[in-house]
């Protein structure tokens, strides 16, 4: 039996700079990220059905005019036999016939899916028939993949906000609404527009007490962003194996996400000092990853407010 290798993901999550990393075993690396394409895929699967069906078109033709230029610019790594090119050429040809069939009934009004695998390709049904959106070669799909996000951009909204999950998270709070609320009879809170809250006992160091808050909110939600980022790769999110550890001082943090013990590592000098913080977020952090607003209120530890070097706002 071939030896599993154990996959995990390095977010270096010390400047906005810095991509994550998926490290392999072999020493293999590659960046992990959230691309112009996976905005405007987000953006189609939410769009009209016109803007849908619009992308279907345009993701076939694409598909189309890929696939009949590498039947004239295929090159194979050994010299194949005749009937080997032959063979090639005439499934070639007749995978291009199915994507033009499949366009002609999206003119004709056939129904149009556009649904989003659990590892991230994109299937494209219409009618009875199906094609995954697919470059002629692999290491090509990223150059395609672009092509066609431009495209879709130019008609449907597509709001490109960073590629790292640093970036993304931190664009993301830039846009919130943030404000304290007091009440006579309710203790001090500090509100988002994203339904994260923290409160508090009373008014005494309230400046402590918001930079506190901040540096918090922008640890959970860059958990969020980077969870966001392992499932556009395919990764699979287990919500009740997140474990925090502690690996050393000036170290970043070990946060295992399914059984298999797949893990990012990630600075979280907040969380990794009151847990139960960070399993009570689970939920808001869950509902963030699938597209669902949700509503939190933290109850800010006092070691958190007054021990924690935070970041400001």
């Amino acid at each position: 039996m071939q030896p599993v290798i154990d996959v995990f993901v390095v977010l270096l999550l010390v400047s906005s700079s810095v991509c994550a990393t998926v490290y392999r075993s072999s020493g293999e690396r590659s960046s992990i990220s959230v691309t112009r394409f996976d905005d405007a895929i987000t953006s189609v699967l939410s769009a009209s059905s016109a803007d849908q069906r619009r992308f279907a078109e345009l993701a076939i033709q694409f598909m189309v005019d890929a696939y009949r230029t590498e039947l004239g610019l295929t090159t194979f790594a050994a010299t194949p036999s005749k009937s080997d090119v032959v063979t090639w050429g005439v499934g070639t040809r007749r995978f291009i016939d199915r994507l033009e069939g499949i366009a002609a009934a999206v003119a004709n009004g056939q129904s149009v899916h556009i649904i989003k695998e659990s590892h991230g390709a994109i299937r494209i049904v219409v009618g009875s028939a199906q094609v995954m959106l697919n470059a002629p070669r692999p290491n090509e799909q990223a150059s395609f993949e672009h092509a066609i996000a431009t495209s879709v951009c130019a008609y449907v909204m597509c709001s490109q906000i960073g590629n790292t999950p640093e970036e993304r998270a931190g664009l993301l709070t830039s846009r919130l609404r943030s404000n304290w609320e007091f009440g006579p009879r309710s203790p001090p809170r500090y509100s988002s527009s994203d339904g994260l809250n923290c409160i508090f006992d009373d008014t005494r160091h309230l400046k402590l007490k918001k930079d506190a808050c901040v540096s918090l909110l922008h640890e959970i939600r860059l958990l969020a962003e980077s969870f966001n980022a392992l499932k556009t790769h395919g990764k699979v999110i287990n919500w009740s194996h997140l474990k925090i550890k502690h690996v050393g001082a000036g170290e970043p943090q070990k946060l295992t996400y399914n059984s298999h013990k797949g893990f990012i590592s990630i600075r979280l000098p907040g969380l990794v000092q009151s847990k139960i913080v960070l399993r009570e977020a689970i939920p808001w952090i869950r509902a963030s990853v699938q597209g669902r607003a949700f509503h939190h209120v933290i109850k800010l530890p006092n070691k958190l407010v007054y021990l924690t070097p935070t970041i400001k706002s």
